[in-house]
């Protein structure tokens, strides 16, 4: 099975241990701590996918999911644009995990899973900008 069909068919459990992590939040909206499951409104996500997928880099254990190898943080970035997400690699595919995509598109899933070059892709369509990826917290 490849680390994306793994991650996919994992999300429940994915979200069982991420839903309730504490987030400090950067949003204009809610209070001063909201939770990932918060992230699923878009006026939520925005501002907070730096906070929200740090804490669950450091809080979730990745590998009980799939063949992981690495976990780490993974960009886009711009001139006044940046948009970071969960990175999961292992020798043979890396996959982005992002609990903060519905700021950009209120439909998108949540999280959104995508091997790293189609949500790189679409992080340039919804922001229509050309954005460098960069990797590492």
């Amino acid at each position: 099975m490849s680390l994306l069909t793994d991650i996919k068919a994992n999300v429940e459990f994915i979200l069982e241990d991420a839903l309730p992590i504490d987030v400090a939040n950067h949003s204009a909206v809610g209070g001063d701590w909201v939770t990932v499951a918060d992230m699923a409104d878009p006026a939520i996500a925005r501002n907070n996918c730096w906070a929200t997928s740090n804490e669950v880099y450091q809080n979730v254990e990745w590998e009980e999911y799939g063949q992981v190898d690495e976990v780490d943080i993974v960009g886009v970035e711009a001139t006044s644009c940046t948009h970071y997400a969960l990175y999961l690699a292992n020798s043979e595919e890396s996959v982005v995990v992002d609990f903060t995509a519905r700021q950009f598109s209120p439909d998108a899933p949540f999280p959104f899973i995508l091997p790293v070059d189609k949500w790189h892709a679409y992080m340039e369509h919804v922001t229509g900008r050309k954005l460098e990826l960069s990797l590492g917290d």
